[in-house]
């Protein structure tokens, strides 16, 4: 079984609504000399995701895929890129249990594939010879594969490769570069570019073949279309016209019209980070000048509230959780992991060691659902893993009936400290974890033995985990 199991080491829990959240470290890259994981990609029910790092037996830096293995050790499956290590955006779908995507090899960056051996072979070599074709933007169509490439005659075209026949053509679309694309209603919808009008919405399928859908900004005036995202059986979209910068843009039958205004300023909405949950729309944007997160029904955008003070500390990277929208935003001089449910907000701190006077930031990205649990990168301490976060094995309704609050003394602690209950009944077992989710102390407590002795333990902050049976307690000490 390759797939990950449920892991025990609790790091941090919070309440909300009676409902905990455990979040805990799944992997451990720094020992393999990998820094960085991105591109989260869940493949026949396993995690992949890319790393910086040394190729095996060289010193040049590299993009290299791996597999997240089960006892939280990773595989090394192949190098990705090392041409454009700094700004390598790494282009990838999934079609009948294979996985398409770009990879650089001795023919350059080309179209590659991987089933669910890990075999990886090579589809295409589609600019011959070592120059690279550089795929991107691939979507599935009719059951082909479409995607933006160039060959030696073609630069920044529209391709099609037939997994059937396993024969690759372009398509003849009147422009060039076609970029974002993204299929809806049986259709590719995607930017495309002419020396006359400029970046505009294009359309293609294989009755009509490639058509403008409106010269948006007549003339030359660009468009820039981009981050389209169906909602309600409507295709919206990110774009830019000389009135309104960065706004949410729609098309409405074949009509592309303006869905709403958030900053009425020219600099603009700068609408990103477009998801639909539970039936909203949700996305950041700029008003005034503070980035808010906004939930959108398909006509009116509401302002939601995320942290406190000016602002809604720029909110980025949504998905979908038990009834609740996680993410990263500020808090303070900080960004951490956040969640919105029931009208209010909290921040989770993935990392409450500190820099000085300030406190470090864990940078949580790459949002992934799968199997009811949430898949995210983050920095503990300058080093950057993988984390889990999943809901408390307890019951809305055994928190309920939780009277008990439970504290720790004194905090900072330098030889022992000890744990009480406000209803004077402690029976149960305390582990102590490091901030790489070690365990380094576990002792049974009871009303007559309430004192932990940490003598041993080195200076520095821990979690502090409680269990009875019924209730949990969990709380981070620093030990001087």
């Amino acid at each position: 079984m390759k797939t990950i199991s449920t892991l025990v080491l609790l790091l941090c829990a919070l309440f909300v609504n009676a409902q905990t959240y455990s979040f805990e470290k799944i992997s451990s890259l720094e020992n393999d000399g990998l820094s960085n994981p991105s591109n989260l990609t869940m493949f026949d029910g396993h995690i992949y995701f890319t790393a910086s790092g040394m190729e095996e037996g060289s010193s040049d830096a590299a993009i290299i895929l791996c597999e997240l293995n089960e006892d939280r050790s990773h595989t090394r499956i192949t190098t990705i890129n090392k041409s454009n290590v700094e700004n390598f955006e790494w282009s990838k779908i999934i079609i009948d249990n294979t996985l398409y995507f770009s990879k650089e090899g001795s023919n350059g960056q080309e179209l590659f594939k991987m089933d669910h051996a890990n075999t990886v072979s090579m589809v295409k070599d589609i600019n011959t010879g070592d120059e690279s074709s550089s795929p991107n933007s691939l979507v599935v169509y009719e059951g082909k594969l479409y995607f933006n490439a160039s060959s030696a005659t073609e630069d920044n075209a529209l391709f099609c490769y037939d997994i059937a026949s396993k024969s690759l053509s372009t398509v003849n679309i009147g422009c060039s570069n076609p970029t974002n694309l993204c299929v809806f209603n049986n259709k590719i919808y995607f930017a495309g570019t002419t020396a006359a009008e400029g970046t505009e919405l294009w359309v293609y399928d294989t009755t009509n073949g490639a058509n403008i859908v409106t010269n948006f900004i007549a003339g030359v005036g660009d468009f820039n279309p981009r981050e389209f995202v169906e909602y309600n059986n409507v295709l919206y979209f990110t774009a830019s016209t000389d009135n309104w910068t960065h706004e949410l843009y729609k098309l409405n039958g074949s009509n592309v019209e303006l869905a709403t205004v958030i900053n009425e300023s020219k600099s603009g909405s700068i609408i990103k980070d477009k998801v639909v949950i539970d039936g909203k729309m949700y996305f950041s944007a700029l008003e005034g000048f503070y980035e808010y997160l906004f939930e959108f029904d398909g006509t009116t955008a509401t302002k939601l509230k995320v942290g406190s003070g000016p602002g809604n500390k720029e909110p980025y990277g949504y998905v979908g959780f038990d009834g609740a929208i996680f993410g990263g935003a500020k808090k303070g001089f900080e960004v951490e992991l956040f969640y919105y449910k029931d009208g209010s907000s909290k921040y989770i701190d993935v990392d409450p060691t500190f820099q000085g006077f300030f406190p470090n930031s864990s940078n949580p990205k790459n949002f992934t659902l799968h199997n009811s649990k949430v898949y995210f990168t983050a920095e503990v301490e300058e080093d950057k893993n993988i984390f889990m976060l999943t809901k408390d094995s307890a019951t809305p309704v055994e928190k309920i009936q939780t009277k008990s609050s439970f504290t720790i003394s004194p905090n900072p602690a330098t030889n022992y400290f000890t744990i009480t209950s406000s209803d004077n009944q402690i029976e149960g077992e305390v582990q102590i974890f490091d901030l790489s989710g070690k365990l380094v102390l576990k002792q049974h407590v009871n009303a007559g033995n309430e004192t932990i002795n940490i003598d041993k333990l080195q200076s520095g902050l821990y979690i502090v985990s409680y269990r009875d049976g019924s209730q949990n307690f969990t709380q981070k000490i620093r030990v001087k």
